[in-house]
């Protein structure tokens, strides 16, 4: 029932005490994604409101609190993302040992893997959306065959900032080798059911 006006007044007082339940600061791209969480929660039902937290002009004085809180991380040097260590070689090679490309689950599933370790940098979401033109093989300068997405995926933690290209950019390259992304690739492709366009389907229990 409240008003845009009393929303960004609530954002204002928001933004400049939030932390965490440990009295430390969020990471910028924490903050980020709280906000884009909080549009999404208004605009989605059952509220369903007309409403842009990071572009409406009513929002002006919240968003430059939110703004100067990120300046200020940056300039503490809090504002680095802190990633998860990367899973290690020989654990990737226990993955992979246990797929069975020759069975419709493993083919499945060691596809699965790659797109998850090469494009989905937001987790399983978006994985239920995905068709078969989701993807595309392609060749670079030098002649070697990758994959790449279609399309860019939407920004939707991210609106209202200017990011680098390049940040979106994922190729997922031939590799030549028995177990090679693409070769999968290729071969689940070739297995899909005809009358769908969804990449991921029920495997065959054969």
């Amino acid at each position: 029932n409240m008003t845009d006006s009393e929303i960004n007044t609530t954002l204002v007082k928001f933004y400049s005490e939030i932390q965490t339940k440990n009295g430390k600061d969020y990471s910028k791209s924490s903050l980020t994604n709280l906000r884009a969480g909080l549009n999404r929660y208004l605009t989605s039902p059952p509220i369903s409101r007309v409403v842009n937290l990071m572009r409406n002009p009513v929002f002006q004085r919240s968003n430059q609190v939110f703004i100067g809180l990120c300046k200020k991380l940056r300039k503490e040097g809090n504002d680095i993302t802190q990633h998860h260590d990367p899973v290690p070689p020989e654990d990737m090679e226990k993955i992979y040992s246990n797929l069975d490309i020759t069975h419709p689950v493993g083919l499945q599933r060691k596809v699965w893997v790659d797109i998850m370790l090469h494009f989905c940098r937001r987790g399983c979401e978006g994985l239920h959306g995905m068709k078969k033109n989701t993807f595309t093989l392609n060749h670079d300068e030098n002649g070697h065959e990758f994959l790449e997405k279609s399309f860019n995926e939407k920004e939707k933690n991210h609106q209202g900032t200017v990011r680098n290209e390049r940040e979106r950019v994922a190729r997922m390259y031939a590799t030549g080798e028995e177990m090679c992304p693409i070769s999968t690739f290729k071969l689940y492709i070739s297995k899909l059911n005809r009358q769908t366009d969804f990449l991921w389907q029920t495997p065959s229990k054969m």
